[in-house]
């Protein structure tokens, strides 16, 4: 396991204290727990970005379709 050292504000280290004690953990663990859902939450909003450009190219097949731009040719099995 990797150590990291690092320096935060005295209100934070107060809240972590605070916040630790309550739920009965280490502050080491909290701080885990809360990089591990901050990256979570990064790579579902990485994926998201990739849905939102599939989205518009959705939607640019949709207008061409609609205008006759493009058509649709079935192929016969």
């Amino acid at each position: 396991m990797a150590k990291l050292n690092i320096n935060i504000s005295d209100n934070l280290m107060e809240w972590l204290d605070m916040r630790a004690k309550e739920i009965h953990v280490t502050k080491t663990a909290l701080v885990n727990l809360a990089l591990e859902q901050y990256m979570q939450s990064y790579q579902v909003i990485s994926q998201t970005d990739g849905i939102g450009e599939l989205v518009k190219k959705m939607r640019t097949i949709e207008k061409a379709l609609n205008s006759g731009e493009l058509k649709v040719v079935r192929a016969e099995d």
